[in-house]
């Protein structure tokens, strides 16, 4: 779902920058309003706490039941700040916050910790029970993690971050985003590195933004509505509301963490479904097939075994197109993006029970967004990349990157948009400044602009400069996307160093990942494939790739025949 998007029609007068600030009021009176109405949605009944994993587990893939969840989250929170209003805590200071998350929201049912089966090797289409001691680690319909605390105004939520260090108010999205209107005209990546970033991006975070209760978003140009962002760039209108925060499944009063309604597992959720009603609705039930495209892994398996029943042909077919989506991810892609030396830190280790794979807010909502680019031509290219393969890779068609940025593209200045959106979601989900981040990765604090003269070029670190007060209140996606790039990369540094924390947490924290949950006759085959075998087998009339797709045209990677020893085949009837 969109988290943002133009209002065409325009009222009388046309939207400007003044027009905004008096419709949208004051924060104190939306904060006023928002508490009035979370009031009276704590009095309306709703499903009982004891059943929030079942229903989620049912039908999470469905809108309504993602909407209900977040209802439950800002029930929790209102409770949470009336707690702290009514006694001697005070949420206004990170002690006193970290103070509340030891006690229960009262009214609140912990979650009951279902019994897990460490012998069951099928993953759950919730990513439920993948750490057997904690079921619901990383979870689909849970929170988000946090590299680093929450900066809400009001630490909690209902305030998105709005102050400088020094207590001024933060630039306007679309003056912060000046700098990147240039950058992500010339982004990093293209054609198949940027159709399986957003592929990838889809599968590990989707964060549900607010709905009204008949699934329409608030038109948030034309009405005042406590979840709604106002934000005008170019002297025109975007319409964007706020995520809706996931309930602490433990009852324990804490920040907000955004609610995704993907897991935090590489496992391809959006070709299979996230809840059990959706994998159902997408699947034919006879043969292990899906309804909607061609699975030449389950017809492979299906004439190898005849006897086999649909649900274990199903399973096996997914086992198997999960573990190459899997080994693609970490052979061929985190390398193209965070350079060679980088996705080394990445290497397997043995599957430890204690390291936490969900997915950061910091990736989620800044990292990992890196690639953005709204131009035409872009998007041009990406619907021809998308339109190249059939089987699993119909997810890379499936994604909603082409929608989501659709609307931007037609507007007086596309990249502009684009960055002043990111900046306000950024600042919507409580994101840490660009330093704090820094700091947390490289152990080195930041305490003047001089500290960043080798970070930034000259041009980009004077216009930050006279954009922000302070290094202290620098955006996180904006600066991590004006860093100069690490060596080999795509991104700089502090990027690299979260997606790569990201992705060595993705491999040991997930019990089932392929390279621990494979045998090792069926290892060395899926280590087999590639993007040029994906395109060699799924692309019409192709006949030659490069065995690195993502990689330059050079003497060591030339186009070579789809039938050369250079580009292997998996043998699937190992499985």
């Amino acid at each position: 779902m969109p988290y943002c998007r133009w209002v065409l029609r325009a009222p009388p007068g046309s939207f400007s920058a003044e027009v905004a600030l008096r419709r949208s009021a004051s924060a104190s009176a939306l904060l006023s309003d928002l508490e009035e109405r979370l009031s009276a949605a704590a009095r309306r009944p709703g499903p009982e706490e004891a059943d929030l994993t079942e229903l989620t587990t049912a039908a999470g893939g469905d809108p309504a039941v993602q909407q209900e969840v977040g209802r439950i989250g800002l029930q929790r929170l209102h409770t949470v700040q009336a707690v702290g209003n009514q006694t001697s805590l005070s949420l206004t200071s990170p002690d006193s916050s970290q103070e509340l998350g030891e006690i229960l929201v009262p009214g609140c049912t912990p979650a009951v910790v279902k019994t897990c089966d460490r012998n069951n090797t099928e993953r759950t289409l919730t990513g439920e029970c993948n750490h057997v001691e904690a079921p619901y680690v990383g979870r689909s319909l849970t929170g988000l993690g946090r590299l680093s605390a929450a900066t809400y105004e009001d630490l909690l939520f209902f305030s998105p971050r709005s102050s400088s260090s020094a207590g001024s108010p933060l630039p306007a999205p679309e003056r912060a985003a000046v700098p990147l209107a240039a950058t992500l005209s010339d982004g990093p990546l293209s054609g198949w590195a940027a159709a399986w970033s957003e592929s990838l991006r889809r599968d590990l975070a989707r964060i549900v933004p607010f709905r009204l209760p008949d699934g329409r978003e608030p038109d948030c140009c034309s009405e005042r509505h406590p979840a709604c962002l106002p934000l005008t760039v170019a002297h025109r209108c975007v319409s964007c509301v706020r995520a809706l925060p996931a309930p602490e499944l433990d009852c324990l009063m804490r920040p907000a963490a955004p609610l995704s309604a993907a897991s935090s597992y590489l496992d391809l959720e959006t070709l299979y479904g996230s809840s059990e009603e959706a994998g159902r609705r997408l699947r034919t039930l006879n043969g292990g097939r899906l309804r909607d495209e061609l699975e030449p892994q389950q017809d492979v398996l299906d004439q190898n075994h005849p006897l086999w029943e649909d649900e274990r042909l199903f399973q096996t077919a997914r086992r198997v197109v999960i573990a190459q989506w899997q080994h693609i991810t970490y052979r061929e892609y985190l390398p193209h993006i965070l350079g060679a030396d980088a996705a080394r830190a990445t290497s397997l280790a043995p599957e430890d029970g204690d390291v936490d794979p969900t997915v950061s807010v910091e990736f989620a909502a800044a990292a990992f967004r890196f690639w953005q680019r709204p131009k035409k031509e872009h998007q041009k290219k990406t619907q021809k990349v998308m339109r190249t393969t059939r089987s699993f890779l119909d997810i890379l068609r499936k994604t909603s990157a082409l929608k989501d940025y659709a609307s931007f593209v037609s507007g007086p200045s596309p990249t502009l948009e684009l960055a002043s959106v990111e900046v306000l979601r950024g600042r919507d989900l409580g994101l840490p400044s660009y330093t704090a981040v820094r700091q947390l990765c490289s152990g080195q604090s930041v305490t003047s602009w001089t500290d960043l003269e080798t970070v930034f070029e000259r041009r980009h670190l004077e216009e930050l400069r006279a954009i922000y007060s302070s290094p202290d209140d620098i955006d996180l996606w904006v600066g991590g996307m004006l860093e100069r790039r690490a060596p080999s990369a795509k991104v700089g540094t502090t990027f690299q160093c979260v997606i790569a924390d990201q992705f060595r947490r993705l491999r040991d924290g997930d019990r089932l990942f392929y390279e621990r949950s494979l045998s090792g006759e069926q290892l060395r085959e899926v280590r087999k494939a590639s993007l040029a075998r994906l395109l060699c087998d799924n692309e019409k009339g192709r006949g030659a790739a490069t065995p690195l797709v993502l990689e330059p045209l050079s003497n060591r990677n030339q186009m070579t025949p789809c039938e050369s020893e250079n580009i292997p085949k998996v043998n699937l009837s190992v499985f």
